[in-house]
């Protein structure tokens, strides 16, 4: 469970920084972290 909650809080602050340089979507993070909590 630990290990979980870090690879998301990892994907989260990756997220954020890709996001801010305009990598990314926020609706395609959210469905990211959606996925994996889910499983």
């Amino acid at each position: 469970m630990e290990m979980r909650w870090l690879f998301a809080l990892i994907v989260a602050l990756g997220s954020l920084l890709a996001a801010s340089h305009g990598g990314w979507n926020i609706s395609d993070i959210t469905v990211l972290l959606v996925v994996n909590l889910g499983n």
